[in-house]
C-alpha cells in the first residue's frame, strides 16, 4: 500500500534516530547501524597506523549526520509517513551525500586494512566487529539509501520500506541476518583473497659427461719410413679417428607455495615437489688426430690383443660449490610472536612542590593530643623513554648437500712382436662421474627478532614525599564529650535556622529543599573533611564553582597526536579531552559545588573531590574498562603513604553511567512469575564470568561507597522500558557462595524523582529487579535491587558546565550526585561510620510518604537528610572498647531495695549510647531506670496472718512466691521458699524460740537467700546486668512479751549480700552490701475469734555498700572509646516507714462469716522521698450451704409447716455437728503456743 503525504520529511527522518542513538544522561555505549560502524572505527580501526585521518573524517561526518537529523520534529508514527517538498528533498540529498561519504570512508578503511600487516588483517577479518560494521554499512547502502533516494526524488515510500528504518528491531534483524550471512562470506572472501599461491620450478644439471668411443686407425696413407740413425727403427703417421658423445642429465622439480594470513602474521605451505630427469645424448664431432707409430724393423709387432678394462671402486665426493661451503640452507618461517615491548629510559626531569600535612601525637593526657602541621616537599621525577616493539620469528632451516662418485678405467692391450715376445700395454682413462645427488643433512630451528619499531613514551613518574620541617604544634582535645551533640566536628559560623539557608544559590532549583539539606546545614553538617569521587566525563577542575576542590584528577582518554590537516586543525583521536561534554562537570558541581554567594552550591559544599574522565573517545560515552581502572587508582589514593597511597579520606564515589545497549548488554528481557525480570546476557555473566560485582569490589573492599545512577530507561522491543534499574547498579545484590553480599552492601542505586516529595513520579528506571539467580522461572536472589534503591530529585537541576558556564540538566545522572553529597554530610557527622552503615542509614531514613508508594517502583523512598542526621533505631551502651563492637541495652532496670541514693547518683550520670548505625549520643544513665515496689506482703498483714515467727528478708522481693513456714518439735521452726517459675532463686531459714519466762519469748533465726540475675530484688538487665548466685546471708532476733491476752513484740533482721558481676556489664563490682529491717508491734487477742493490733516498721533497706561502674563517655576519631570509672554509694538515705492497723474476726461456726481488715500508711515508699501512700485491705468470707435450697428451689426438710425456716444450729446438732467448738469463757492466751488455752485452776 502506498502511503499518502501527511507531514514534513523531518518526521520521516525519525526512521534514522535509532541508527544515531548515542549515550543519554546516565547511560553509556551506542546503538544502531551508524553506531556499530562508529564503534568499529573508534574501537578497532583507530588502533591501526595511518588511521587518524579516517577516524577524524568519520567523526566529522557523524557530527554532520547527527546535526542534519537533530532538527527533526519527531512525532507519532502516523506523522512519519510523508510526501517530500523541495526543502525535504534538499535535506534528503544532503543525507545521500553524507551516506556516499560514509561509503567512501568505508572504502578507504578497507584500503587501510589491506595495507596492514598480515597479523592485523587476519585479526580484523576474523573479528565480529568487522562483520557487524560491514553488515551495518550494507544495511545503510541497500536499505536506508534507496529510501532516502526516493525521498530526494520526491517519491513516496511504502510502509514496508518505512519499517526497515523506523523500527530498531527490524533494523537489527536485517543487520544480524547480513552479519551471519553475507558479512561472513565477505570476510572469508577477504581472507581468501589474501592467499597467494605460486608455482615453483627448479632445474638442476645432475650429469654432464663426454665419452670417447673406440678409435679407428686409417692406414691408407700410412707408409713406414725409416728413422735415420735409429738402428732400423721405422715410423709412420696414422690418422686415428675417435668418435665422441656428450650425455647431459637435467633434473626438473615443480611444486606450489601458498601464503595464507594467520594470527601471528602469515604461514607458507608447500606441496611435495614433483621431479623428473631428462637425458640428452649428443654426438659430437669425432676427434681426429695423427698418431706417429714406431717399429723396429728388426722386431715389429705382429699382433695386438685388447684386454678387459680395469675399473676402480667408486670414490664418494661432495660438491663444495653447492650452497655455501658445500651446504645449502633453505629457511621456512615456522611462527611469528609479538614480543613484550622493550623500554629504555631517557633523560629524567624533576619538579618540586611544597605543601603541608597534619598529624596528631599523644600528650600523655587523656583525651588530649598535639595537632602538628608539618612542611613537606613532593618531588616528581618525569621519565621519558623509548618503547620498542618487535616480533620473534622462528624459522626451520633445512640443510642439504650434494654428493657423487667417480671411477677410473684403465684400458689394457697385449702386443706380440715378430720374435714372438709379448707386452701388456696399459692406458689410464679420465675419471667417470655419477650425477649429483641432493641429501638433507639436518633441520635447525632458529629464532630471530624482526619488525622492530620504536616510539617515544613517558614512564610512571617517581613521586617522593619528604618531611622538611615542623610548622606548628597545637594542643587540642581528641575526645568528644557530653558537651558535643555528635561525634563529628561541626562546621562553624553557620546559622541554626534551616530557613536561613534558603539563599539564591540554594533556590536555583528545588532539589536540595526536597532532600532537606537545609536541615542538615542548620545542624552544622556540610560535608567538611570528606573526599568524594566523581567517575564521569570531562570535569573542568578550574571552574569557578570547583576551583580548589580537586585533590586529584586524571583523564583516561586518547590524547591529540600532533597530526594536523591543511588548515592546522588537530586530527588526533580526542581533541581537547572531550571538553565539550557537559555531563561530568555538571555532576561534580551537584556533589560539592562551592557555596560562595554566586550562582549555586552543591549538596556537600564543604567536601573535596577526586575525579576521573573515562570518556575515552570524547564523545560523551563511558568507557567501562577505564571506569574500573579509575576506581582502582582512586582506591589507591585512600591507602596510606606506606602502602603507596595518599591517605585521602575518600568516602564515596559517584558513577552516573549505565550500560544501555539492549541486545549486547541484556538480551531479550522477560518478566518472571514473581514480577522480577530475566536478562539472558546478565545471567550469562553470572554463569560464565563469575558475576559483575568483581569489577567494582576494589572500592567497596576498601570501604568506599559506590553511588550509581539507576538509568533513564532502556529502548527495547521497539519502545522505552522503565521497569528496572540498569547495569552496573544491578550487581549491588550479588552474593558469594556463603550468601554474603560481594560488594558488602556498599553500593547504592539512585533513581530520578520528578515533582514534589509527595506527588510526582520516577522519571527513568524504577526499582524493579533483574534477577541474577533464576530457579523454576522465579527469582532466587536473597537481595533485590529495591533493597539498595533510593530516590533523589534529578529533574531540572542547576549546576556547573564546561567553559565556566552553568546549565540545567536532568536524569538519574543528576539524582545520583545528590546522594553522593549526602554521604559526605553524614561522614562529617560520623567519621567512624563504616560504608555499609552509611548506606543503611541513607536507605532506612528515606521518606516513603509518597502517594502510591510501591517498593518495586520507589525502592526505599526519597533521600531525607533531616531524618538521617537524627538517632535511628534502638540505642545501646558500648561495653567492648569500640563503637563498632557489642552493644548492651538498658532494658527493665529497676530498684526494689529502695536504694534511692544509688538511683539518684546514677540518674545524674551522663553516659554515651550508640544507635543502630554506631553513632554516639548522650543520655543520663538513670533515664533508663525505675524504682519498683516489689513488696509481696506488708508487716501488718504478716502480723495479722500470724504465719511468721521472725521478720523475713525476702518479704520485700517479689520473686519468692512458693513455699512456707513450718513449726517443728521443741520450739524449732523451718522455712523454705522458691522463686517464680523456678529459675534457681530460693530462700531458706531455720530458727528456735526460747521461753525465758511464760510471758517472755526470745526468737532467733538464720538463713540464706540466693538470687539469679538479680540482687536484693533489683533487676538490671543489659548494661547493668549482674551474674548468678548472688547470696544474702541473714540473721534475725526478736522478743515477744505477753500482757494478759495481748502481746508486744520487737523484731530485727541483719543481712550481708555477695553479688557477682557478668561480662558486658557496666558494673565492675560491689563492696560491703548490708541490709537491715525493724518492726515494733502490739496485738490484742479479745477472744479466740477476735484479734486486732498495730505495727510500726522499717522494711529491709541497704545500710552500707557501694557499686563500681565503668561507662563510656566519649569517642576518639579512630572509633575507640574513652571510659570513666564511677563509684555509686548504695547506702539508703531515705528509708520507707510503715504504720499499720488490723482487725481480724474468724468464724465461730461453719456457717459464720470471716472478716479481716487492715489499713497501712506508707511513707517514702521504696525509699522514694515524698512518695507516700495508704493501703486498705478488706476480706470477707461466708460459707454457702446449698442443701436447703437454691434460688426458687427449697428443701422441705429445712422448713416448718408454716413455711418458716428451721433453726440451722438444731439441724447441725441433730447431725452430730457442734456449732461451737470452744467456749468463750475460761480461756487465756498462751504466748508459747500462740493460742488460747483453758485457764488452769
Amino acid at each position: 500500500m502506498i502511503l499518502r503525504k501527511t507531514k514534513k520529511l523531518k518526521n520521516t527522518l525519525l526512521a534514522l534516530s535509532s541508527a544515531l542513538a548515542l549515550t543519554a544522561c546516565g547511560g553509556g555505549g551506542s546503538g544502531g547501524p551508524v553506531g556499530v560502524v562508529n564503534d568499529f572505527i573508534n574501537e578497532d580501526l583507530s588502533n591501526l597506523s595511518g588511521s587518524t585521518s579516517i577516524v577524524s573524517s568519520y567523526s566529522n561526518l557523524l557530527s554532520s549526520f547527527t546535526s542534519t537529523i537533530a532538527g527533526g520534529d519527531f512525532g507519532g508514527l502516523q506523522a512519519v509517513i510523508t510526501g517530500p517538498d523541495a526543502e525535504d528533498q534538499a535535506t534528503a540529498n544532503t543525507l545521500l551525500t553524507q551516506l556516499q561519504q560514509a561509503e567512501t570512508l568505508w572504502a578507504q578503511s578497507e584500503t587501510l586494512i589491506a595495507d596492514q600487516s598480515d597479523a592485523d588483517k587476519y585479526k580484523i577479518y576474523n573479528s565480529a566487529s568487522y562483520k557487524e560494521a560491514y553488515a551495518a554499512m550494507k544495511y545503510l547502502k541497500e536499505h536506508v539509501k534507496p529510501i532516502i533516494t526516493r525521498v530526494s526524488q520526491g517519491k513516496t515510500i511504502t510502509l514496508e520500506q518505512l519499517n526497515k528504518v523506523a523500527k530498531e528491531d527490524k533494523a537489527l534483524e536485517i543487520i544480524n541476518t547480513e552479519k551471519e550471512g553475507s558479512a561472513v562470506e565477505y570476510a572469508n572472501a577477504k581472507l581468501k583473497a589474501e592467499e597467494k599461491s605460486e608455482n615453483k620450478t627448479s632445474t638442476e644439471e645432475t650429469y654432464n659427461q663426454t665419452v670417447d668411443g673406440t678409435p679407428a686407425e686409417d692406414f691408407s696413407n700410412a707408409t713406414w719410413e725409416y728413422i735415420p740413425g735409429e738402428g732400423g727403427k721405422q715410423k709412420r703417421t696414422v690418422k686415428v679417428t675417435t668418435p665422441r658423445t656428450k650425455t647431459v642429465k637435467i633434473k626438473t622439480c615443480t611444486w606450489t607455495e601458498t601464503t595464507k594470513l594467520a594470527e601471528n602474521g602469515s604461514v607458507v605451505t608447500s606441496t611435495t615437489p614433483s621431479c623428473n630427469i631428462a637425458e640428452t645424448v649428443t654426438v659430437l664431432s669425432p676427434k681426429v688426430e695423427d698418431v706417429v707409430q714406431y717399429q723396429d724393423e728388426g722386431n715389429p709387432i705382429t699382433n695386438t690383443e685388447y684386454l678387459a678394462d680395469v675399473v676402480t671402486s667408486p670414490v664418494e665426493e661432495w660438491n663444495s660449490a653447492y650452497g655455501t661451503n658445500g651446504t645449502l640452507t633453505t629457511p621456512v618461517k615456522h611462527s611469528t610472536t609479538a614480543n613484550t615491548p622493550e623500554v629504555v629510559a631517557g633523560s629524567e626531569s624533576t619538579a618540586t612542590v611544597n605543601y603541608t600535612k597534619n598529624r596528631t601525637t599523644s600528650t600523655g593526657t587523656k583525651n588530649q593530643v598535639n595537632v602538628i602541621v608539618d612542611n613537606w616537599r613532593k618531588t616528581t621525577v618525569t621519565k621519558p623513554a623509548v618503547r620498542t616493539t618487535s616480533n620473534t620469528v622462528v624459522y626451520n632451516d633445512t640443510l642439504t648437500k650434494q654428493k657423487r662418485t667417480w671411477t677410473i678405467t684403465t684400458k689394457k692391450k697385449k702386443v706380440t712382436y715378430a720374435d714372438g715376445t709379448t707386452e701388456i700395454i696399459e692406458t689410464v682413462q679420465p675419471k667417470v662421474y655419477t650425477d649429483w645427488e641432493t641429501v638433507q643433512t639436518e633441520v635447525i630451528q632458529r629464532t630471530v627478532k624482526e619488525d622492530e619499531e620504536s616510539t617515544n613514551i613517558f614512564l610512571t613518574p617517581d613521586i617522593t614525599d619528604v618531611f622538611v620541617s615542623q610548622a606548628s604544634s597545637t594542643v587540642k582535645s581528641a575526645a568528644y564529650t557530653d558537651e558535643d551533640e555528635d561525634l563529628g566536628t561541626q562546621t562553624t559560623g553557620l546559622s541554626t535556622t534551616a530557613s536561613d539557608f534558603h539563599t539564591t544559590e540554594f533556590n536555583k532549583d528545588t532539589s536540595k529543599s526536597i532532600i532537606n539539606a537545609d536541615k542538615a546545614y542548620a545542624k552544622g553538617w556540610t560535608g567538611k573533611g570528606a573526599v568524594l569521587g566523581v567517575i564521569d566525563s570531562y570535569q573542568q577542575t578550574d571552574h569557578e564553582a570547583l576551583d580548589g576542590k580537586y585533590k586529584w584528577y586524571n583523564d583516561y582518554v586518547r590524547y591529540e597526536d600532533g597530526t594536523k590537516d591543511a588548515n592546522g586543525n588537530e586530527l588526533g583521536t580526542v581533541a581537547n579531552r572531550g571538553k565539550n561534554v557537559t555531563h561530568g562537570t555538571h555532576v561534580a558541581g551537584i556533589v560539592a559545588g562551592k557555596k560562595d554567594g554566586t550562582e549555586f552550591h552543591g549538596v556537600a559544599f564543604d567536601a573535596e573531590l577526586v575525579g576521573a574522565n573515562i570518556d575515552y573517545y570524547g564523545s560523551g560515552s563511558a568507557h567501562l574498562s577505564y571506569a574500573q581502572t579509575a576506581l582502582k587508582d582512586i582506591t589507591k589514593l585512600k591507602s596510606t603513604n606506606a602502602q603507596g597511597g595518599e591517605n585521602m579520606n575518600i568516602v564515596a564515589v559517584n558513577m552516573s553511567f549505565n550500560k544501555t545497549n539492549p541486545g549486547w548488554h541484556y538480551g531479550t528481557v522477560t518478566q518472571l512469575s514473581d514480577g522480577t525480570y530475566s536478562a539472558p546476557k546478565i545471567t550469562a555473566i553470572m554463569e560464565n564470568s563469575g558475576g559483575g560485582a568483581q569489577h567494582w569490589r576494589v572500592g567497596t573492599d576498601n570501604d568506599i561507597v559506590l553511588v550509581n545512577s539507576a538509568g533513564n530507561g532502556l529502548y527495547i522491543n521497539g519502545s522505552m522500558n522503565y521497569d528496572y534499574a540498569l547495569d552496573p547498579g544491578i550487581w549491588a545484590s550479588e552474593v558469594d557462595a556463603n550468601g554474603d553480599l560481594v560488594l558488602g552492601g556498599k553500593m547504592i542505586i539512585v533513581g530520578n524523582w520528578g515533582g514534589t516529595k509527595a506527588d510526582g513520579q520516577v522519571v527513568g528506571s524504577k526499582a524493579g529487579h533483574i534477577c541474577l539467580n533464576i530457579v523454576n522461572n522465579a527469582c532466587n536472589d536473597t537481595y533485590k535491587t529495591s533493597d539498595f534503591y533510593i530516590l533523589a530529585p534529578g529533574n531540572s537541576v542547576y549546576s556547573s558546565a564546561p567553559g565556566d558556564g552553568y546549565a540545567t540538566m536532568g536524569g538519574s545522572s543528576m539524582a545520583a550526585p545528590q546522594v553522593t553529597g549526602a554521604m559526605g554530610i553524614l561522614h562529617q557527622m560520623w567519621p567512624h561510620m563504616k560504608g555499609e552503615n552509611l548506606v543503611k542509614l541513607v536507605l532506612n531514613t528515606a521518606d516513603t510518604n509518597i502517594n502510591g508508594y510501591n517498593v518495586n517502583i520507589h525502592g526505599q523512598g526519597m533521600l531525607d537528610l533531616d531524618e538521617a542526621t537524627q538517632p535511628q533505631g534502638a540505642i545501646g551502651i558500648p561495653t567492648t572498647g569500640r563503637v563498632d563492637g557489642t552493644l548492651t541495652s538498658l532494658n527493665n532496670t529497676y530498684f526494689a531495695t529502695g536504694s534511692t541514693s544509688a538511683f539518684a547518683s546514677l540518674s545524674n550520670l551522663k553516659i554515651m549510647v550508640i544507635d543502630d548505625y554506631d553513632r554516639d549520643y548522650y543520655m543520663n544513665l538513670g533515664s533508663g531506670m525505675t524504682v519498683k515496689d516489689n513488696r509481696k506482703y506488708s508487716d501488718v498483714d504478716m502480723l495479722m496472718a500470724n504465719n511468721n515467727t521472725f521478720l523475713p528478708t525476702q518479704q520485700m522481693y517479689g520473686s519468692f512466691t512458693q513455699g512456707g513456714q513450718y513449726d517443728l518439735l521443741n520450739n524449732y521452726n523451718f522455712g523454705f521458699y522458691t522463686g517464680n517459675n523456678g529459675g534457681g532463686d530460693y530462700s531458706l531459714n531455720i530458727g528456735k524460740n526460747f521461753m525465758l519466762h511464760k510471758n517472755f519469748k526470745l526468737k532467733t533465726s538464720i538463713g540464706q537467700m540466693s538470687e539469679q540475675d538479680t540482687w536484693l530484688g533489683n533487676s538490671s538487665d543489659g548494661a547493668l546486668a549482674v551474674g548468678d548466685n548472688n547470696d544474702t546471708n541473714f540473721g534475725n532476733i526478736g522478743v515477744e512479751y505477753a500482757l494478759g491476752n495481748n502481746v508486744l513484740s520487737l523484731d530485727y533482721t541483719k543481712g550481708k549480700t555477695d553479688i557477682n558481676t557478668t561480662h558486658g556489664s557496666l558494673i565492675k563490682g560491689f563492696t560491703d552490701i548490708e541490709t537491715e529491717s525493724y518492726r515494733l508491734a502490739y496485738e490484742i487477742h479479745k477472744d479466740t475469734h477476735t484479734t486486732f493490733g498495730w505495727s510500726f516498721s522499717l522494711p529491709s533497706h541497704i545500710t552500707s555498700g557501694s557499686m563500681d561502674l565503668e561507662v563510656a563517655e566519649s569517642v576518639n576519631l579512630d572509633g575507640t572509646l574513652n571510659y570513666t570509672n564511677f563509684n555509686s554509694d548504695l547506702t539508703q538515705s531515705t528509708k520507707e516507714k510503715n504504720l499499720g492497723f488490723f482487725y481480724s474476726k474468724t468464724a465461730e461456726d461453719d456457717l459464720d462469716a470471716t472478716f479481716n481488715f487492715s489499713a497501712e500508711y506508707r511513707q517514702d515508699v521504696s525509699g522514694q522521698d515524698g512518695k507516700d501512700g495508704v493501703n486498705l485491705a478488706f476480706n470477707y468470707v461466708k460459707k454457702f450451704n446449698g442443701a436447703c435450697g437454691f434460688l426458687i428451689w427449697k428443701n422441705p426438710k429445712c422448713y416448718n409447716e408454716d413455711g418458716t425456716k428451721k433453726d440451722m444450729k438444731a439441724l447441725y446438732a441433730a447431725q452430730g455437728k457442734e456449732v461451737d467448738n470452744a467456749t468463750k469463757h475460761g480461756l487465756v492466751y498462751d504466748l508459747e503456743k500462740d493460742m488460747f488455752v483453758p485457764i488452769k485452776k
